[in-house]
């Protein structure tokens, strides 16, 4: 191994939007491990959800369906249509925890896409689908942050949305 440089494993808790992920359960070089499910979505610190949601003095699902959910199946829903028959790409969010030190230290993802199919990943390369989801999720990246691709590694699901 004289002067080989050994290369990292890819699949980290965080990604960049802009990084091609390959389709989960894909086995890649160099560290031989499966491609995990990763959510392309932006995060919203618990503190700061009425910042972003006025409405969700209790959280977000109290306002997710008729805020988020419906408006966007009105105004988008045939046009991102899943290539499943009665399938739809909606947004949608969980509560997380990225932070194993704290795990009081919630957040609210709000995810666009995943990497389970290779129409689901090329959606996540889709500047126009992005841009309607920000709009319609009401997203404000001076809160949230950046869109991006979040593993399994530390994202740990505080609680499913009901």
């Amino acid at each position: 191994m004289s002067g080989e440089k050994l290369n990292a494993c890819p699949h980290i808790k965080v990604l960049p939007k802009g990084q091609r992920l390959q389709r989960r359960g894909t086995i890649i070089a160099p560290c031989k491990h499966r491609t995990p499910h990763y959510l392309l979505g932006w995060t919203i610190p618990f503190d700061d959800i009425c910042k972003i949601y006025p409405g969700a003095a209790t959280g977000v699902t109290d306002i997710w369906l008729t805020e988020i959910q419906m408006p966007w199946f009105k105004s988008y829903g045939h046009k991102y249509r899943d290539g499943a028959e009665h399938c739809y790409r909606n947004p949608d969010f969980l509560y997380v925890s990225l932070n194993k030190a704290d795990p009081n230290d919630s957040q609210v993802l709000v995810f666009i896409s995943h990497n389970r199919d290779e129409e689901s990943i090329a959606m996540a390369e889709n500047q126009e689908f992005i841009d309607d989801m920000r709009k319609m999720t009401f997203i404000d990246e001076s809160v949230t942050g950046e869109l991006k691709w979040l593993g399994p590694h530390e994202l740990q699901v505080m609680q499913r949305r009901s």
